[in-house]
C-alpha cells in the first residue's frame, strides 16, 4: 500500500528573477541525469541478492499465487514473484548470490540459527530494550524519507509541499510502543541499527555469512562494512517506493513481510525525485493512486514481488 505523494517542483517558489529561475533548471536537469546514473548504479547494487538478469534487460519470472492477508493489495502491474532456494552452506556463498543477483527466497540460512526467533516475543523484548529512540510516527501507514541535508530542503515551498506526508520521531518507552502499534493510527514503527538495541543484538548469531566480503577487507575489520538493522512495525506498514545504496540481506524474524522490486530498466517509469530533492531515491508515484496525467510512464512499470 503506497500513499500519495505530492509532485516534485522543476523549481520551487519565490525566486528572485528570470535568470535564477533558468539557472535552477538548468541545475536541476543536471542533477536529475546524475542521479538517474546514480540511480541506475545503485538499484543494481541494492537488489543484487534478488534479482538475475537473462541477458542484460529482462528478468526469468516465476508465477506464483498465494492469499498473504488482510494488508495485501493487488496492484495490476506486478505480476509475477520469486523461487525459494536453498541455501549453501559455504563461505563463499553470499558472494556467490551478489554477483548472480537472482531473485529468491532462501531457506535453510544461518538465520535458522539464530536466537530470535525463539526468543523475541514482545515480552521479552519489553524487557531488554526499555527505550525505543527516533520511531517513526506517521498519520498514514506509508513512510517517506525527508532528507534534511539535501540542499532543496529548506526551500519554503518544497519543505511544506513534501514534508507534511512524512513521518515524524518521537521517543518512546518499548512498553508505549507496542502498545500503539496495535492501535493505528497513528502508525508507529521502529527502526536502529541492531547493536544498539542491547541484549537482543546476541540473539542475531551467526551474521557475517550474510556479509558480501571484498578481499582487500581485514576479518577483524569486517564489521566496519557492513550495517544490521533491525525494524518493528504493525501489519501494513509500508516503506514508500526507494533505492538502497547497499546490498541487502532480509530476514523476516516474526510476520510477513512483501517487497516490491523494480529493475533498473523502469527508472523512467517510476518518476525519482531529483538528487537535490528531500524525496531523493524516492518515487513520486503514489501506488493506491497512480496520477497519470502527472506520471504517464507509470503506465509501463512492470515489477515483482518478493513475498
Amino acid at each position: 500500500g503506497k500513499k500519495t505523494q505530492p509532485e516534485s517542483k522543476d523549481k520551487p517558489k519565490g525566486l528572485s528573477n528570470r535568470s535564477d529561475a533558468k539557472q535552477l533548471k538548468n541545475d536541476m536537469q543536471f542533477f536529475s541525469q546524475f542521479a538517474k546514473v546514480m540511480a541506475i548504479v545503485v538499484v543494481i547494487v541494492a537488489i543484487l541478492y534478488y534479482f538475475v538478469f537473462e541477458g542484460t534487460s529482462s528478468w526469468h519470472y516465476f508465477k506464483t499465487s498465494k492469499d498473504l492477508g488482510p494488508n495485501y493489495i493487488k496492484y495490476d502491474w506486478v505480476y509475477d514473484s520469486v523461487p525459494r532456494k536453498q541455501w549453501k552452506r559455504i563461505n563463499s556463498f553470499a558472494e556467490e548470490v551478489a554477483e548472480l543477483g537472482e531473485p529468491a527466497i532462501f531457506t535453510d540460512s544461518y538465520a535458522v540459527e539464530w536466537a530470535a526467533y525463539k526468543k523475541w516475543s514482545e515480552q521479552y523484548l519489553t524487557s531488554n530494550i526499555r527505550k525505543m529512540n527516533g520511531v517513526q510516527r506517521h498519520s498514514e501507514k506509508t513512510f517517506s524519507y525527508f532528507h534534511e541535508d539535501h540542499p532543496f530542503s529548506s526551500i519554503g515551498s518544497i519543505k511544506a509541499d513534501y514534508k507534511r506526508g512524512t513521518y515524524d520521531r518521537i521517543n518512546m518507552t518499548s512498553k508505549d510502543f507496542f502498545g500503539a502499534i496495535n492501535k493505528c493510527p497513528p502508525y508507529h514503527y521502529f527502526t536502529a541499527t541492531a547493536d544498539s538495541i542491547g541484549t537482543p543484538y546476541n540473539d542475531l548469531y551467526p551474521i557475517e555469512p550474510f556479509m558480501v566480503k571484498n578481499s582487500t577487507w581485514k576479518l577483524e575489520e569486517s564489521h566496519l562494512h557492513r550495517w544490521t538493522n533491525v525494524w518493528i512495525g504493525p501489519g501494513g506498514a509500508t516503506t514508500h517506493t526507494h533505492y538502497d545504496i547497499s546490498h541487502n540481506f532480509y530476514v523476516q524474524v516474526a510476520g510477513r513481510k512483501r517487497f516490491v522490486l523494480f529493475p533498473p530498466s523502469e527508472y523512467d517509469n517510476l518518476y525519482l525525485y531529483p538528487f537535490l530533492h528531500p524525496g531523493a531515491q524516492q518515487s513520486q508515484v503514489s501506488f493506491e493512486h497512480p496520477d497519470y496525467t502527472a506520471f504517464p510512464k507509470f503506465a509501463k512499470a512492470r515489477g515483482i514481488e518478493v513475498c
